[in-house]
């Protein structure tokens, strides 16, 4: 994705809300039986090897919301814009994504070029489980 390219565009017209912690996008033109559909991403921050760590979330308008832990490379590289314009690309390359489940609860932090997962709760049927711990390892194919 080129990020460069987006900004200014309207193809990403829908509101957004940043509360702080997360950015929320509505989109306002589908609304299904349910309500509307929700994405969301939360910045976690860089490994020690300059990968990107974020969460982000999907809602299509049910009680179900669901969780990915994404792991982003991102650079800069020469392109030709529409014009035929030499510009700085930003692109942000998806390098691994880790699906933690409907409705997550937990907490991620980053230590060197390990990402910790802790889990609280593991989805919306558990009531009363125990916390655990997944490291996963932020590395460049």
């Amino acid at each position: 994705m080129d990020v460069h390219a987006a900004v200014g565009s309207n193809l990403y017209a829908d509101p957004i809300r940043d509360d702080g912690r997360w950015v929320t996008q509505t989109k306002l033109a589908e609304k299904t039986i349910n309500g509307q559909e929700q994405t969301s991403y939360q910045l976690i921050g860089a490994t020690a090897n300059n990968l990107l760590v974020l969460i982000a979330t999907y809602n299509g308008g049910g009680s179900g919301t669901f969780y990915t832990l994404h792991i982003l490379d991102v650079s800069g590289q020469r392109a030709f814009d529409m014009d035929g314009d030499v510009y700085q690309r930003i692109n942000v390359t998806s390098v691994r994504n880790v699906a933690l489940g409907d409705q997550w609860d937990g907490d991620v932090r980053i230590s060197g070029n390990t990402i910790l997962v802790t889990t609280i709760r593991d989805g919306p049927a558990d009531t009363g489980g125990t916390s655990k711990t997944t490291r996963i390892k932020a590395t460049r194919p």
